[in-house]
């Protein structure tokens, strides 16, 4: 109880400082999706998306609560502490101790994508709490079945979720029930979708569709490792000591399970031009049991002076990175690596999207609205084409005939 009111407080305050403002401009085409499915739109034929529907499934389902930004949030950050519960859940398994396991919810929430992206409806948000689940799962025998069903579920949320869905069966208790209840899960959902939206469509949308979208250049694939080594380096650090100290852990086979979480492959899905580095909200995730088990393992070895020193530094740069965006959301320097441009910074403050929303509100309705999916979301206004995603439909070949009726779709709001 004291872990779950700890990480409640911390989520809360993040609510409250970062209220309602744009981080992820997915997270308007995911938003305006799960309204259009919500009220009936033809996902996959006549509107193009380019995910699987996982996201959109559980954005609808918040918004059948209450169709506001709010319900969508509300929504992730309870599922971002679930993430952080389980964290903890690990950190107790590998090390007994208490402290530890209590605080790693809170810190989950902490490090600096997982501020970045706090309560974002995408989906390597929502994929971990099923691959956690599926982690602390596998290494029981009678747990190994539902650990392969969690682990397929994580895959229709985004399919690069394979990689460490794929990972845990070699950590399983029992492989053949991993394997085998994590095969008929998958053949299920490939069955339940095709019904549901329509056979081919949804695969051609969300697998050949996302293949034509362009690569990124070597050039830009440098800065990017370099920044993500900025902000995330020091989680995958501490994890990599966790593994060289596995040893030290009460529970091996939990360890292995922990080891062989797979997350770090996702983050190889930046060199698609459509994906951007929120995938590194789900590596620090993933790693940080085993970097908060590298910390109790560490205190608790013969060197621990030079340990707190050192775990202290540690600390105090992820801390900073992270306040940076709460502090200066617009000019996070800290949160950037040095010697680069400002980026990532935030696309519109709270007041800049409520200021947008109004003026997008005060627009004749039948318009489509011109500017970012995100506004057209709050405003309550449809995307030119009535198409929510803006990426997609311009970069895949095959999706000439829907961007020539977006193109057609005149005049629009301002």
């Amino acid at each position: 109880m004291i872990a779950l009111a700890l990480a409640v407080a911390v989520m809360v305050v993040l609510r409250i400082v970062m209220g309602d403002a744009l981080w992820t401009e997915g997270e308007g085409v995911y938003a305006l999706t799960a309204r259009a499915l919500l009220h009936g739109g033809d996902l996959y034929h006549v509107v193009i998306v380019a995910q699987p529907p996982g996201t959109v499934l559980v954005g609808a389902a918040s918004l059948a609560v209450d169709d506001s930004l709010h319900a969508l949030r509300d929504g992730m950050a309870a599922l971002q502490i679930v993430s952080g519960l389980l964290c903890g859940g690990i950190v107790w398994g590998l090390t007994r101790s208490r402290v530890a396991a209590v605080l790693t919810p809170a810190l989950s929430l902490l490090t600096p994508w997982a501020v970045h992206e706090n309560a974002t409806l995408i989906p390597e948000t929502l994929a971990m709490p099923f691959l956690l689940g599926a982690t602390m799962l596998c290494t029981r025998r009678r747990g190994s079945g539902p650990a392969g069903a969690l682990g397929a579920v994580a895959v229709f949320v985004k399919y690069p979720m394979l990689a460490p869905a794929a990972a845990l069966l070699f950590a399983a208790r029992s492989r053949r029930r991993y394997l085998l209840v994590g095969l008929l899960t998958l053949a299920a959902q490939i069955v339940l979708y095709s019904v549901l939206f329509g056979g081919a469509s949804i695969w051609r949308e969300t697998v050949l569709d996302q293949l034509e979208a362009s690569g990124r250049s070597v050039h830009e694939l440098g800065g990017i490792a370099a920044q993500a080594t900025w902000n995330s380096g020091l989680v995958v650090v501490l994890a990599v000591i966790g593994v060289l100290l596995r040893h030290r852990a009460v529970d091996e086979a939990l360890m292995r399970a922990a080891t062989a979480a797979g997350v770090l492959l996702t983050a190889l899905t930046v060199a698609h031009a459509g994906t951007g580095l929120y995938v590194l909200a789900t590596v620090e995730l993933a790693c940080l049991p085993l970097a908060v088990s590298a910390v109790v393992w560490a205190l608790a070895g013969a060197h621990r002076r030079t340990s707190v020193v050192v775990l202290s530094v540690c600390a105090a740069v992820l801390l900073w990175q992270s306040l940076s965006l709460l502090a200066s959301p617009k000019d996070p320097r800290a949160f950037v690596r040095p010697g680069a441009r400002i980026a990532y910074s935030v696309n519109y403050t709270a007041a800049e999207v409520h200021a947008l929303a109004r003026t997008a509100s005060g627009c004749p309705q039948a318009l489509a609205y011109s500017g970012t999916p995100f506004i057209a979301f709050v405003a309550g206004r449809r995307m030119p084409g009535d198409q929510p995603d803006d990426y997609i439909t311009v970069h895949a070949k095959r999706l000439l005939n829907v961007r020539q009726a977006i193109d057609a779709d005149q005049p629009r709001c301002p």
